[in-house]
């Protein structure tokens, strides 16, 4: 009569007889090395990524590249701050210095400059016409609990759950349309940089 085996031993036995793809294995080490590169580029003005590049082959420089664009590309997102506008040269120097200089880098660091800033314009619109649109109510609500309490009181819109579900809404509707046309742009993007 035969052995009968657990389903784990059965598992066990498939795992061994994989051989892992060292070729893929490889590719992968690359584009994480990549990655970590951009990443530490991002953080350490100092951090020389052309010197990383020197001395790969050219399949390694490929993976090297694929991976660091995309850590690039994945820190192009909408500012919430005029302070986050900053980043986009420093992600844009990252792109020039693994990819080398390209004209389109130039207009594509404009373009991408003026489309953030349009995004915060838009941002501080919103959030002004609503703020205006619940002046009243904020008011009333004052003089409501300014009577309520024998003294005056302030309402500020970030307490109010009113204001907020507005605000999140209109907000939320903006911020989809600028990360569909963001994502498109990373698209063409990749697909003229890494073609």
């Amino acid at each position: 009569m035969g052995e009968i085996k657990s389903a784990l031993e059965k598992a066990l036995e498939r795992a061994a007889a994989i051989e892992p793809d060292k070729g893929k294995l490889e590719e992968e080490r690359w584009i994480t090395k990549g990655k970590q590169s951009a990443a530490r580029f991002l953080e350490d003005r100092e951090f020389d990524i052309k010197k990383e590049l020197k001395g790969l082959s050219a399949e390694q420089r490929s993976w090297f590249v694929k991976g660091s664009v995309e850590t690039f590309l994945a820190n192009l997102t909408l500012p919430s701050r005029e302070e986050e506008l900053e980043r986009l040269p420093l992600v844009m120097e990252g792109l020039r210095k693994v990819l080398g200089e390209a004209p389109l880098f130039g207009m594509l660091e404009q373009q991408l400059s003026q489309f953030f800033s349009q995004y915060l314009a838009t941002y501080r619109q919103v959030e002004t016409a609503l703020l205006q649109q619940f002046a009243p109510r904020f008011r009333e609500k004052e003089t409501l609990l300014s009577q309520q309490l024998g003294m005056p009181v302030k309402v500020a819109p970030e307490s109010d759950p009113e204001y907020q579900a507005a605000f999140r809404q209109h907000i939320g509707q903006v911020r989809a349309q600028y990360e569909q046309h963001l994502s498109q742009v990373k698209a063409q993007i990749r697909k003229m940089l890494l073609a």
